[in-house]
């Protein structure tokens, strides 16, 4: 059994387990149903302590997503062995053998976790719409304000009241803008001379949404880049 890790596209960790197996021999009948039950035994006790090196690998980091590699049934088998919290994070699974190279599986590996990612990504963005479609419930009141916000400007005016518990930012997204230092008020808008909020002056940026994220993260919101655009 292979262990890999991998961070960013390459190879972090890499453990390698054999299973030590009972000499075989050709002797048939009884024998031979001894010999397979042992050889089972081997196999089985491989895969527990397999489980227990990978759940002791994530217990010391974290991992987001995991992708098995092997036959079927050792997929599943190894899967039983898993603890839940392990299970849950299995994100895919393909046919390999000991003939699969390395570079193989870390490459249908990466690709099984980059779709993960998409679907998680595209799932979150929906989620995303259909909290911006939703109206103010009566019942909070005049001052009810919607659960998201879309739009550049409509979020940095929510950054800079400090009312964002999340923010999506679709990847390599820029616009140039003002920051205002006195009220910290953050906009995509020219300001001019006087901010229209405190009156001092503001100062022109070349990515208001640099100055966004810096802003979301000093209130502990939970920031998230996205392919798709919210």
């Amino acid at each position: 059994a292979r262990i890999l890790t991998l961070f960013l596209g390459e190879m972090e960790h890499h453990e390698q387990r054999r299973a030590e197996t009972p000499p075989h021999h050709q002797r048939g009948g009884w024998k031979q149903m001894l010999f397979q039950r042992d050889i089972e035994g081997h196999v089985s006790a491989h895969l527990r302590e397999t489980a227990r090196a990978a759940t002791r690998l994530f217990d010391q980091r974290p991992l987001t997503r995991i992708v098995l590699a092997g036959s079927e049934e050792i997929r599943a088998r190894l899967q039983k062995y898993l603890p839940l919290r392990l299970r849950e994070r299995v994100t895919g699974a393909f046919a390999a053998d000991a003939r699969t190279t390395q570079a193989e599986i870390v490459s249908r590996a990466l690709a099984i976790a980059h779709e993960a990612e998409l679907r998680e990504e595209a799932k979150r963005v929906r989620e995303f719409v259909e909290a911006c479609a939703r109206r103010p419930d009566p019942s909070w009141g005049r001052s009810a304000r919607a659960r998201a916000v879309h739009g550049v400007e409509e979020t940095l005016q929510a950054i800079s009241e400090g009312r964002v518990q999340r923010l999506l930012l679709r990847r390599g997204l820029r616009y140039s803008g003002a920051v205002c230092d006195n009220c910290g008020l953050l906009t995509t808008s020219s300001l001019g001379s006087l901010c229209p909020t405190c009156s001092s002056t503001p100062r022109s940026v070349p990515d208001i949404l640099e100055y966004a994220v810096e802003r979301a993260h000093e209130g502990r919101a939970t920031i998230e880049f996205v392919t798709e655009s919210p």
